[in-house]
């Protein structure tokens, strides 16, 4: 078993896994990540299970490491602390979410983190619903990404949340920060299956805002490719 707390360790366990090839594509994949292993997801998952029971058992030592792997600046590393949250409690989720937001560099990171939060979402969703707004109106787009995915884990289970969603939506819909836009697609489009008129109404108040024409042909066109895939 892997010793998690020896960074080191951690590091030469992720280059045996890693290949040279892999990691060109990620780093294509997502602009902006840095150190990168390329190792495969199902191998980050095969080896975060023991990190993510450690945290369950241990979340003391478990948060300690989590932002020891985050501070390394080593994308595979960061993305082991990221997706190990699943095994801390609310309270400890946030505090760690908390620290590491502002450190996100790519698209990888936040939506690691979306996934990692589903349970909690599920248990708490005031809790990151409340995170969401206030992430949403951050300086920082990563941050702001942040804030405008987390409601997807929320309303999957609680669709009185999706008024407040589209809300934050609304505060993003002129942002011209690309992966902010495509955020904002995402969420309007899991909305648009949670609730298709309420959505379609929230979009047609967009219909003639240049400022919100892109994000606008994002919704439609992501909106477009989920109902195309509902159908198959």
């Amino acid at each position: 078993m892997i010793d998690f707390s020896d960074l080191n360790g951690v590091k030469r366990e992720l280059k045996k896994l890693g290949d040279a090839k892999r990691a060109k594509v990620t780093g294509w994949y997502a602009p902006g990540a840095k150190n990168v292993y390329g190792v495969t997801n199902p191998d980050m998952r095969k080896m975060n299970r023991g990190l993510i029971k450690l945290c369950k058992d241990d979340p003391k030592k478990g948060k300690k490491i989590i932002l020891k792997l985050w501070k390394s600046g080593f994308f595979e590393c960061m993305w082991l602390g990221e997706d190990a949250v699943r095994g801390l409690c609310v309270k400890d989720t946030v505090q760690i979410i908390e620290k590491i937001k502002g450190g996100i560099n790519n698209w990888m990171h936040s939506d690691t983190l979306l996934i990692a939060i589903g349970k909690h979402c599920k248990n708490e969703p005031e809790v990151f619903m409340k995170l969401a707004e206030r992430y949403s109106k951050s300086k920082q787009p990563w941050t702001r990404r942040l804030g405008i995915i987390f409601p997807i884990k929320v309303f999957v289970y609680y669709p009185k949340y999706l008024e407040r969603t589209l809300k934050i939506l609304s505060y993003n819909m002129e942002d011209d920060h690309d992966y902010v836009r495509k955020a904002v697609s995402w969420t309007c489009a899991n909305c648009y299956m949670i609730n298709k008129a309420k959505t379609q109404k929230w979009l047609k108040k967009w219909e003639g805002n240049e400022k919100a024409d892109k994000s606008l042909r994002a919704c439609y066109s992501r909106i477009k490719a989920y109902e195309k895939r509902r159908k198959k």
